[in-house]
């Protein structure tokens, strides 16, 4: 869901627990863009059937004068297929990093002025490797420049279609 969200500027994970020791943890503390100071998200947690897991009843509605947001499981299964696809991704964005290649963005951003599959994008740069196209193309879609409507709905493919924000 964090990596999901281009509106999402930065984020950091667990950073505070909810009272005192062995309480529970914030999961992440996010930044959306246009809102400064951020919000804190806590994933919802269920008991096991034995009762050992624990979770706070009632969440705090603010931490460190934050809003405090709960993730509710039935929130978390919708995001199976975005969750899948991203953690495709993820990898990419982290290898290549230190190795962005800021003309093939471009190119490609120019290319996606109408919706285009992967399976087209890769045939479009095939003098380039094509991880470095998916690369390029997953560096746009997290930066928020390139969008794919499709990565929510089915999982990642040639045919899946991205475009121009």
């Amino acid at each position: 869901m964090v990596e999901a969200n281009p509106a999402i500027e930065t984020f950091t994970e667990r950073p505070a627990q909810v009272g005192d020791a062995g309480s529970a943890v914030i999961d992440f503390w996010v930044q959306i863009r246009d809102a400064p100071a951020g919000e804190f998200w806590l994933i919802e947690r269920r008991r096991a059937e034995d009762g050992n897991e624990p979770g706070p009843d009632e969440p705090p509605s603010t931490l460190h004068g934050l809003p405090v947001r709960v993730i509710h499981q039935t929130e978390l299964q919708g995001w199976t297929v975005p969750i899948a696809n991203w953690s495709r991704i993820v990898p990419y964005l982290v290898s290549y990093r230190r190795f962005r290649a800021p003309v093939l963005e471009q190119a490609i951003v120019v290319f996606l002025n109408q919706p285009r599959a992967l399976d087209a994008i890769l045939e479009r740069f095939a003098e380039y490797d094509p991880a470095s196209v998916e690369a390029s193309l997953f560096a746009l879609l997290a930066s928020g420049r390139v969008v794919s409507p499709d990565l929510v709905a089915a999982a990642l493919s040639g045919a899946t279609s991205f475009q121009r924000a």
